[in-house]
């Protein structure tokens, strides 16, 4: 069970279906949704996969998830490498409305995936929870904020939030992946620093 929350719930899959939602809450065309999606999930989903597969086969990682800390500087700042490419084909495949606001959440990822690497060459971290925790963050942070239209009312993303967070926290724990304090540290950078963030360039704006 922890292992299929872990798979369902995973770092390389939330980024499309956060655009994807961002792109709904502006009511774009289903087909800029779709286009949206698939780009976003080849460059956020199936290439990170694919490096991954690489590393593994050659031996350089022991399983995908690169669970020792020692083994995961690599991958991780490879990974900033391919979140901050991905920002220019999502920003070009984005409808011109949207254009503004999935260059700054693309940004977002890669600002925060390079924060997260340079966390990890000292102190381990929950990316998975991290990662999950900063899905309902960015999307409380933008509706918080104005960026985009409440249809959600925030009480209901919060009850996901703690359900969603909750459940991965225990799968990460159960199939021992991390620690209650790197889960505790994985909440708290998800959560707190989007919302940071958001709140600076709205503040800016």
């Amino acid at each position: 069970m922890a292992s299929v929350v872990s798979m369902i719930l995973n770092p390389l899959v939330i980024p499309p279906l956060l655009l994807s939602l961002i792109a709904f809450q502006l009511e774009s065309s289903t087909h800029s949704i779709v286009w949206l999606f698939g780009v976003s999930l080849l460059m956020y989903t199936v290439l990170p996969l694919a490096y991954l597969i690489f590393l593994l086969k050659t031996g350089r990682i022991k399983e995908l998830e690169a669970r020792e800390r020692s083994s995961r500087s690599g991958p991780l700042f490879m990974g900033v490498i391919l979140l901050a490419v991905a920002i220019v084909p999502v920003y070009f495949i984005a409808p011109i409305e949207l254009k503004p606001i999935v260059g700054a959440v693309a940004s977002l990822f890669a600002i925060n995936a390079f924060l997260l690497a340079v966390i990890t060459v000292r102190l381990k971290i929950s990316i998975h929870v991290s990662t999950i925790a900063g899905f309902f963050s960015i999307l409380l942070g933008l509706q918080g904020f104005g960026f985009v239209p409440i249809i959600w009312e925030s009480y209901l993303i919060f009850g996901a939030a703690v359900f969603a967070i909750s459940l991965v926290s225990w799968a990460r724990i159960f199939s021992d992946a991390h620690s209650r304090v790197e889960v505790a540290w994985g909440i708290c950078f998800g959560l707190f620093l989007p919302l940071i963030e958001i709140g600076c360039a709205r503040a800016i704006l």
